[in-house]
């Protein structure tokens, strides 16, 4: 998930990903492309643990907002019409979406 984040008067690129993605290849492609990488160390990809590198505060807090993005996709997947979705216009797949995402709104405010 790629974030910018507002620093005082700038923004910073941020690449928030999972374990899964922690390689230097990775480190070294974000570094290139000037995002800064908030990926967790793999402790079994590291073979000196005194090398694993935690998180700071602000890095947690970031890292945390992932979750929504990825409770989204979950929600999405339930709906086996947009898995396996293969319209020929675009537009017929963004309507079908926004169906799918006024359902999730709708089921998960409460009744007034």
């Amino acid at each position: 998930m790629l974030l910018r984040i507002k620093k005082k008067d700038t923004f910073i690129s941020v690449a928030n990903a999972d374990t899964g993605y922690d390689s230097n290849l990775n480190d070294i492609f974000l570094k290139e492309k000037n995002y800064t990488p908030i990926i967790p160390k793999n402790k079994r990809n590291t073979k000196d643990k005194t090398k694993i590198r935690t998180l700071n505060e602000k890095e947690k807090k970031i890292y945390k907002q992932r979750i929504k993005v990825e409770n989204y996709y979950s929600w999405i997947k339930k709906f086996n019409k947009i898995n396996f979705i293969q319209d020929k216009k675009k537009d017929n797949f963004m309507g079908l979406l926004t169906l799918v995402n006024i359902i999730i709104i709708n089921r998960n405010i409460p009744n007034c």
